[in-house]
């Protein structure tokens, strides 16, 4: 598991560096609002699937967490296609390096999910 982690690190650092190499300021802008709102999007998933798992389980939740869980759950498509619209408005490649970092992040996801079974 720590394998992955550290490709993980290693390939997210060398695509923001391509990004902000060949993109500029608009390629580097770009690239972080898409791993930024891809990777809430994730985080957000997940917590509510946990929530969900929890309240199968009969289990305790503090109150505070459900809502927060909920709420980031609410505002993760909001916040996911405000990112979008952002790279849209920036012009140039930001756009494009958006679609880079969005992309990098589902591959990590299902890396995650390999290095797991």
């Amino acid at each position: 598991m720590k394998k992955w982690a550290t490709y993980t690190t290693i390939s997210t650092l060398i695509a923001i560096a391509l990004a902000a190499g060949f993109g500029g300021r608009l390629g580097l802008q770009g690239m972080l609002l898409g791993l930024f709102g891809t990777s809430f999007n994730f985080l957000a998933t997940w917590l509510v699937l946990g929530l969900a798992a929890q309240s199968v389980k009969h289990e305790d939740q503090a109150p505070w967490a459900t809502a927060f869980t909920v709420c980031a759950f609410i505002l993760k498509w909001p916040l996911i296609l405000g990112c979008m619209h952002v790279s849209k408005t920036l012009g140039g490649c930001a756009p494009d390096c958006f679609l880079y970092g969005l992309g990098l992040v589902y591959c990590a996801a299902i890396g995650w999910a390999l290095a797991r079974s």
